[in-house]
């Protein structure tokens, strides 16, 4: 009986360690006001709004690239702009978009052996390309 009572405050405490959140330190003052200054600076950016027509060329927003391809700088061909953006998880070989981003761009680029790629992305990624 006592082993069992073991077991389960054992068992116990590993869940409730496993849900913890983990604290992050405070340290370093200066590195943590510079991060909530990028954080907030691409969440502005994030939320600012582009408009893109089929034939435009773009490039992602610094800051906003979560997909391999295309690179920075790289410039993409908007192929379509979505009346209804896709709200769901798509895997496909340049990435994985994240869940419930809404991808309402269809853009095309080079892979590195020049074959011609189309994908779908979040317009809110991207700029027009200069």
């Amino acid at each position: 009986m006592e082993e069992n009572t073991k077991l389960s405050v054992k068992k116990n405490n590993l869940i409730k360690n496993k849900f913890e959140p983990k604290i992050l330190s405070r340290q370093d003052n200066n590195a943590n006001e510079e991060y909530i200054s990028k954080l907030k600076n691409i969440a502005k950016n994030y939320n600012k709004k582009s408009v893109f027509e089929v034939g435009d060329l773009v490039q992602w927003k610094i800051g906003l690239k979560n997909r391999k391809k295309p690179e920075y700088n790289q410039p993409a061909i908007v192929i379509e702009v979505l009346e209804e953006p896709i709200n769901e998880h798509i895997n496909d070989k340049v990435g994985v978009s994240n869940l419930n981003e809404k991808l309402s761009l269809a853009l095309g680029f080079l892979s590195e052996n020049n074959e011609f790629q189309i994908s779908y992305y979040s317009q809110k990624r991207f700029e027009h390309y200069i």
